[in-house]
């Protein structure tokens, strides 16, 4: 049996906010270094965040300028725009906010994808902020993958596709609502699509490892394809857990110790 592990895909991937921080971060340490700054760099994208490098490194260099010419307020590009804001214009109330507290503010007055990252100082913080226009929603982007990953194997043996998400956790995959449109999006791959040589679709949070006793590896939610042509006989998935049973496994309690990224 063969399997093809895909990327679920969002507006803004935090592997790819984290990579475009680490590109400004010198610049962001030039700035804070030796002065009494507190602002904010908000940069809004029209779509999606650029994955092609000529695309990417344009806003790279766009907000390292805006960075170091602290006479610069904003800039704007066809498709991108970054404004600078005072951190207390920005965060009126949130002057000694803890990290958690500071990024659900975000979120409120952002939106709830916004990615936040930044230096914090004694005398100051530089908080950069990065948003899409668009409503994130990964359902296209996932069977969109779903589809390409389908067409890569080979339709007369059985498949798997192990679907990873960058943005959830593993206590995510206990949500009704999450399985609930995962099924309908794997639902049309077998039932729309004649992907009947795919045996299952695995879906599970991007890097969390999970170790018990006698366990370890990626935990996930498996969407069984009953169209598959195949028999049962030799593959695998063919036990699991109830709902119930699996949220009880992921709770907090249980997993604090038992989880690493990678």
């Amino acid at each position: 049996m063969q399997g093809i592990i895909s990327d679920a895909g969002r507006k803004i991937h935090r592997k790819g906010f984290y990579e475009f921080m680490h590109a400004v971060l010198p610049e962001l340490s030039a700035r804070a270094s030796g002065l009494d700054v507190s602002e904010v760099i908000i940069i809004t994208l029209n779509d999606r965040l650029p994955s092609v490098t000529p695309e990417r490194n344009a806003l790279i260099e766009a907000t390292k300028h805006l960075i170091i010419a602290s006479e610069i307020v904003t800039v704007n590009r066809p498709n991108f725009t970054i404004t600078r804001e005072l951190y207390s214009a920005a965060f009126a109330d949130s002057a000694n906010a803890t990290e958690q507290s500071l990024y659900k503010e975000a979120q409120r007055k952002f939106g709830q994808n916004c990615h936040l990252a930044g230096i914090q100082m004694e005398t100051g913080r530089l908080i950069v902020i990065m948003r899409s226009e668009k409503p994130d929603d990964p359902s296209k982007a996932q069977l969109d993958a779903m589809k390409k990953a389908a067409m890569q194997l080979p339709s007369d043996l059985p498949g798997f596709i192990a679907l990873q998400h960058n943005d959830i956790s593993s206590a995510d995959l206990t949500l009704p609502h999450f399985k609930d449109k995962a099924a309908l999006l794997a639902g049309y791959l077998f039932f729309q699509t004649g992907a009947d040589h795919i045996a299952g679709v695995y879906l599970s949070s991007y890097g969390t490892i999970s170790v018990s006793a006698d366990a370890f590896g990626y935990v996930g939610v498996l969407l069984r394809n009953p169209s598959c042509r195949f028999e049962d006989e030799g593959l695998p998935f063919q036990s699991g857990l109830s709902r119930e049973v699996f949220k009880q496994i992921l709770t907090p309690e249980i997993t604090s110790n038992a989880k690493q990224t990678i």
